[in-house]
C-alpha cells in the first residue's frame, strides 16, 4: 500500500531523523571504545599514546560531588555505554512494528444495522456522468438526479499480492486456470486465502472492507469502476477478480471472504451466474443469503429494466453473456431483491451510472471527514466578505445599509428563519435584482444575522464533479448552501424551446442537482442570488430549485441623482464614508464599487500594453465561452493562442508579474483551493463580474462585430492542444447558441476525440446536427448516446424531434412515448409529442398534449404558440389568436411569435392586422424570410380588396 504524498514525506523526515540519531549513538560508542583502548593499552604491554589533552581529561572527569563510592569513572562510563550499546543494537536490527490486524467482525460484533440500502424507493436511472438535461426533476429535492461519477484522484493505492490470495476458475470447467477473471463467482472467481487485504490509513476516514458481489462476464467493467471508486474513498474492496489463482471452491471462498467483510455491494444484471455442483442457486445468490445471515448491510443494484431487451455490439448487456437456461431463476432472484419488504435497491445502466449511485450511497456511510479537497464549511459569523464577488475589499466591507432595502431585508431574514425551523415548504431564499443592486451583500448579511452559528458551504460554478462526493462526506448536519449568481448555471440564449429542446443544460446545473441530492438528508437551508435581467431563462432551467425558494426582490431606483429617493440614498452612503458618489446609476452597488476608478485603472493597463490587460481579456473570453474556472494553464494558453501574447506563455516571471498586478489592483484574487497546490499553479477569480461589462469596454472591439466569433473559433485548437474536454464541451454549447452549428460540431468532435464515451456530448452533437438539417447524422448521434445511456429521457425526446423533422411520425411518437415513460412530468416532451401528433393530423390529441405541457409549465411560451396551431387546425380561430397573445405576453420580443400571429391573421383574412404583426416580427428580426413572404401575401390580398 502506497501512502499519500504528504504521509510519505512525513515518513521520510522521521526516518532521516531516526537514522541520524542512530549514527550519533554509534559515533559516541566508538569514541568511548577508543578511550578505553587508550587507557587499557599498558595492560597489554603496549606503550600508551601521549596523554589526552588536559582539557579533554577535565571534560570527562566526574565532579567529586557526583562520584559514587567504590565506582570508578571507567566502570560508570562502561555501564552507561553497555546500556547504550544494547539499545542501539535493538533499534538497528528490530523491524518497525506492523499495524495491528483488525479482527474480522461477526454478526454479533458488528454495530452496523441489518441489511439496508440507500434509496427508500427505486427510481429510473436518469443520472448523467457530468451533464444532465434541462428536464424538470421531481419536486422533492431528495429525488433529483444522482451525483456525478468522477471521484477524487489523490488516493491511496492498494493491491493484493500473490501471497494474499489465490483464485480458481469457477464457471467454465473446461477453461484453463489463469490469474485473470475467469468465472462468475461473485466478483469473478474465488480466493483460497482468508487473509484480509491491507487496511487503509487516513486521518478522519473509517476504512471498511466492502465485499463486491456480481457476475463477471457481463459486469466486469461495472465492477471495476466500483472497485476503483472504493479505493479512492480509502476503503478496502474485497473483489476476488483482482486476486491470483487458487484451489478452493467458489462458495467456500466467498463465505470466508464475507466473514471478513463489513458491507456488501450486490450488482445484478441479466446473467444468473455460476451454479456449483450440488446446488440449485448461483454463487451470487448464495453470497446474498450468507450476507443476510451475517446481518451485513447490503447495497443492491439491479440493471435497469430498459436494458433487458438491448442487443448488438453497443448493448450494455448483449445476449451472448446471458444464460437462457437460468432465466426463470434470475427473474425470481431479481424479484426478491426488488421486494421492498426484503430490501431496498437502486437501478443502473452503464458503469459510469453505477459508479455514481454506489459512490453516493456509500459516501456518507464510510467517510467521517471530507476527502482531501477544496471545500470547508465555516460558521456564518466567520465568513469573509472579501471572498465573495462584491468588488474590491473596500466595497465588500463597506458598512452595510439596511434602510434602502428594509422590505427585502425583512422578507429575507423571515424566510431564512422559517426555513431553518422547517416552517412551510420553502427551504431558503433567492435574492433577485439587477446587476450591482446588492443581491450578494443582502443575502450574505441576512444569513449572518439570522443563522450565525450554522455551517455555510459556498458553492462555485467552477466546482468539479468530485466536489459533490466531498460534500456528501461532510459531517455538518445543519448546513447552509450559498449559491451566488444562479444565472451562471443556465444557458442564457433561450430560443424556441422546441428547436433547442432544452438539452444544452449546463454542466453546472447538473452538478447543482447532484449537490442538493447529496445533502438532502441534512437540515438544509439554501441562499442564492440571481440577476433579474437573466431571471426568465434561469428560472426555466432551474425551476425545480426556484420552487423551493422564497423570492426576495431588491427594489429599483431612478438613475437620476436628482431624484428625491436617490438623493436620500446617496446622502446616507456619503455619511458612511462612500467616495464614489458620482458613479450613481440607480444601484446601491455603484456607490461602493468605484467602477469609474476601475475603468481608469484598466485603461492604463491597456494603454501601456501591460500583460495584465491580456489576462483580463482572456478571462472575459473564457467566461463568454462558458468556462468559469480560470486556471493558470488555460489563461496562459489563451493569451498565447488567441491574443498572441507569447511572453506570458513562455515566461513564468511575466505571468507572475501579470497576475501580481491584477491582485494589487484588486481586479482578481487567487482561488483559495489552489494556494497550496504542489505544482504552484493557481486559479484566478474575478472580483466582480460587472468588471467584464463595465470596465473592460475595449474588448470585444465595439467596431469589430465578428471578433468574438473569431476568438471563440480560435479557442478550439487551444483547448484541443491542452486536452481540455470541459472547455471544448462548454464552447460547443456557446457556439450552438450563436447558431454557429459548423463550429459547434467541430468542438463536439474534438471533445469526443478526448472522451468518445461521453453520452451528453453525443446528445448535444445530435441537437446541433438537427439544427444544421443533417437529420440522418443526428439520429446516428442519438443512437450512440442511447447505447451509452439507454434510459435518458432527454435523448429520447430529442430523437423524437429529429424523427419528426425527417417525416417519420410514427417513430417520433414512439420515441416521445419512451421519453414520457421515463419522465412524465417534462413539459418540453409533451410539446414535442403534440407537434408530432399535429403532423400526423391528430389535432385533438395534439391539443391535449399541449394542455398537458401547460399544466406543468403555464409560462411555456412555446407551448402556447404550438397550441394555437392545433386550434387553427380545429378551426377554433378566436381561441388560437388568444393562445398566440398569451405567448406574446410572456415573450413580447420574440419575433417567431409575431410571425405566428401574422400567419394566423392572414389565414382568417384579417390582412391589415397580419401586416402589422409581420412588421413587428421584422422589427425584431430584420430579414425574417417567413415574415417577408407573409407580409407580401397580406399586402397583395389588401390590394385585391380583401379584408374582414
Amino acid at each position: 500500500m502506497t501512502p499519500p504524498e504528504p504521509l510519505r514525506e512525513s515518513i521520510r523526515r522521521k526516518s532521516r531523523a531516526f537514522r541520524l540519531s542512530l549514527a550519533l549513538g554509534w559515533l559516541l560508542l566508538l569514541a568511548y571504545a577508543l578511550w578505553l583502548l587508550h587507557n587499557a593499552a599498558p595492560l597489554f604491554g603496549v606503550s600508551p599514546r601521549p596523554p589526552l589533552p588536559e582539557f579533554v581529561a577535565r571534560t570527562i572527569a566526574l565532579p567529586p560531588a557526583l562520584a559514587l563510592p567504590g565506582v570508578s569513572l571507567a566502570a560508570a562510563l562502561g555501564a552507561l555505554m553497555l546500556c547504550l550499546l544494547i539499545a542501539l543494537l535493538a533499534l538497528t536490527i528490530a523491524p518497525l512494528p506492523a499495524p495491528r490486524a483488525r479482527p474480522a467482525p461477526t454478526a454479533r460484533e458488528t454495530t452496523e444495522p441489518p441489511p439496508v440500502a440507500l434509496f427508500a424507493q427505486p427510481h429510473p436511472a436518469e443520472a448523467t456522468a457530468t451533464v444532465a438535461s434541462a428536464e424538470t426533476p421531481p419536486t422533492d429535492l431528495i429525488e433529483v438526479i444522482a451525483v456525478s461519477a468522477s471521484l477524487p484522484t489523490d488516493t491511496v493505492e492498494s493491491r493484493a499480492t500473490a501471497d494474499d490470495v489465490a483464485v480458481l476458475p469457477a464457471e467454465d470447467a473446461t477453461r484453463p486456470a489463469t490469474p485473470a477473471p475467469a468465472g462468475d463467482a461473485s466478483g469473478g472467481v474465488p480466493a483460497t486465502s482468508a487473509r484480509p487485504a491491507p487496511a487503509r490509513v487516513r486521518q478522519g476516514v473509517t476504512s471498511k472492507r466492502v465485499f463486491i458481489s456480481s457476475t463477471s462476464l457481463d459486469l466486469g467493467a461495472h465492477r471495476q469502476r466500483v472497485h476503483d471508486d472504493l479505493e479512492r474513498m480509502y476503503q478496502v474492496p474485497v473483489d476476488m477478480a483482482q486476486f491470483g489463482a487458487g484451489g478452493a471452491d467458489a462458495t467456500t471462498v466467498s463465505y470466508t471472504e464475507l466473514a471478513t467483510a463489513e458491507i456488501v455491494v450486490l450488482i445484478v444484471a441479466w446473467r444468473y451466474g455460476f451454479v456449483p455442483d450440488g446446488e440449485t442457486r448461483s454463487v451470487t445468490e448464495l453470497e446474498y443469503e450468507e450476507a443476510r445471515r451475517l446481518g451485513l448491510p447490503i447495497y443492491v443494484y439491479l440493471a435497469n429494466p430498459a436494458t433487458e431487451t438491448d442487443d448488438g455490439p453497443s448493448a450494455l448487456f448483449p445476449a451472448a453473456t446471458r444464460q437462457t437456461e437460468y432465466a426463470a431463476r434470475l427473474a425470481a432472484f431479481r424479484a426478491r431483491l426488488s421486494d421492498s419488504n426484503a430490501t431496498t435497491y437502486d437501478t443502473f445502466t452503464s458503469p459510469e451510472d453505477l459508479s455514481v449511485r454506489v459512490a453516493t450511497a456509500l459516501a456518507r456511510r464510510l467517510l467521517r471527514a471530507p476527502l482531501p479537497g477544496r471545500l470547508a464549511p465555516v460558521e456564518a459569523r466567520t465568513l469573509d466578505r472579501r471572498g465573495f464577488r462584491m468588488g474590491d475589499d473596500d466595497a465588500a466591507t463597506f458598512d452595510y445599509q439596511i434602510a434602502p432595502l428594509q422590505g427585502a431585508w425583512g422578507a429575507a431574514t423571515q424566510a431564512l428563519a422559517d426555513a431553518s425551523a422547517g416552517i412551510g415548504p420553502k427551504r431558503g431564499i433567492v435574492a433577485l435584482g439587477e446587476a450591482n443592486a446588492g443581491k450578494t451583500r443582502l443575502a450574505l448579511e441576512a444569513l449572518i444575522a439570522t443563522l450565525p452559528d450554522w455551517s455555510v458551504l459556498v458553492w462555485s460554478e467552477a466546482a468539479r464533479p468530485e466536489d459533490v462526493l466531498e460534500v456528501a462526506a461532510l459531517p455538518d448536519e445543519r448546513l447552509v448552501l450559498f449559491i451566488d449568481d444562479l444565472q451562471h448555471y443556465a444557458p442564457m440564449t433561450q430560443r424556441d424551446a422546441e428547436s433547442r429542446q432544452a438539452v444544452l443544460a449546463s454542466n453546472r446545473a447538473a452538478m447543482l442537482r447532484d449537490l442538493l441530492r447529496a445533502v438532502a438528508a441534512r437540515t438544509l437551508v439554501i441562499v442564492a442570488t440571481c440577476r433579474s435581467e437573466d431571471e426568465r431563462p434561469t428560472h426555466a432551467e432551474l425551476s425545480w430549485l426556484f420552487d423551493k425558494l422564497t423570492e426576495v426582490r431588491l427594489p429599483e431606483y431612478s438613475a437620476n441623482a436628482a431624484d428625491p429617493n436617490a438623493r436620500r440614498i446617496i446622502a446616507a452612503f456619503a455619511a458612511r464614508g462612500a467616495t464614489h458618489l458620482d458613479d450613481w446609476d440607480g444601484t446601491l452597488g455603484s456607490l461602493a464599487l468605484g467602477l469609474s476608478t476601475k475603468r481608469a485603472q484598466y485603461e492604463d493597463l491597456a494603454t501601456l500594453q501591460r500583460p495584465a490587460a491580456d489576462v483580463l481579456r482572456a478571462m472575459k473570453l473564457l467566461t463568454a465561452a462558458g468556462t468559469y474556472e480560470h486556471t493558470e494553464r488555460r489563461l496562459r494558453a489563451v493569451c498565447a493562442g488567441v491574443f498572441h501574447d507569447q511572453t506570458i506563455a513562455a515566461s513564468a516571471r511575466a505571468w507572475e508579474d501579470a497576475y501580481g498586478e491584477l491582485l494589487r489592483l484588486q481586479f482578481a484574487r487567487i482561488a483559495e483551493d489552489t494556494l497550496d497546490d504542489a505544482d504552484g499553479a493557481i486559479t484566478l477569480v474575478i472580483r466582480k463580474d460587472t468588471y467584464f461589462d463595465k470596465v473592460i469596454t475595449d474588448y470585444p472591439n465595439p467596431h469589430d462585430p465578428g471578433q468574438v466569433a473569431r476568438h471563440l473559433a480560435a479557442l478550439q485548437p487551444v483547448f484541443a492542444a491542452q486536452g481540455d474536454f470541459d472547455g471544448l464541451f462548454s464552447l460547443g454549447g456557446m457556439q450552438y447558441d450563436l447558431a454557429d452549428y459548423t463550429r459547434a460540431l467541430a468542438a463536439y468532435d474534438r471533445a469526443l476525440a478526448l472522451r468518445p464515451d461521453h453520452a451528453d456530448t453525443w446528445v448535444n452533437k445530435g441537437v446541433a446536427l438537427t439544427q444544421a438539417g443533417r437529420t440522418a447524422e443526428a439520429l446516428a448521434a442519438y443512437d450512440r448516446a442511447l447505447a451509452l445511456r439507454p434510459d435518458h429521457a432527454a435523448t429520447w425526446m430529442n430523437k423524437g424531434a429529429a424523427l419528426g423533422q425527417a417525416g417519420q411520425t410514427a417513430e417520433a411518437l414512439a420515441a416521445f412515448d419512451r421519453a414520457l415513460a421515463l419522465r412524465p412530468d417534462h413539459a418540453d416532451t409533451w410539446v414535442g409529442k403534440g407537434v408530432a401528433l399535429r403532423q400526423a393530423g391528430r389535432a385533438e390529441e395534439a391539443l391535449a398534449a399541449f394542455d398537458r405541457a401547460l399544466a406543468l409549465r403555464p409560462d411555456h411560451a412555446g407551448a402556447w404558440n404550438k397550441r394555437a396551431y392545433a386550434l387553427m387546425a380545429l378551426q377554433r380561430d378566436d381561441e388560437a389568436l388568444a393562445a398566440i397573445d398569451r405567448a406574446l405576453a410572456l415573450e413580447p420580443e420574440n419575433a417567431d411569435w409575431w410571425d405566428s400571429r401574422g400567419e394566423l391573421l392572414l389565414a382568417v383574412g384579417r390582412y391589415q392586422q397580419a401586416v402589422a404583426a409581420y412588421d413587428e416580427a421584422l422589427a425584431r428580426t430584420p430579414g425574417l424570410a417567413s415574415s417577408q413572404e407573409g407580409r407580401a401575401r397580406a399586402l397583395d390580398a389588401l390590394e385585391a380588396g380583401g379584408d374582414s
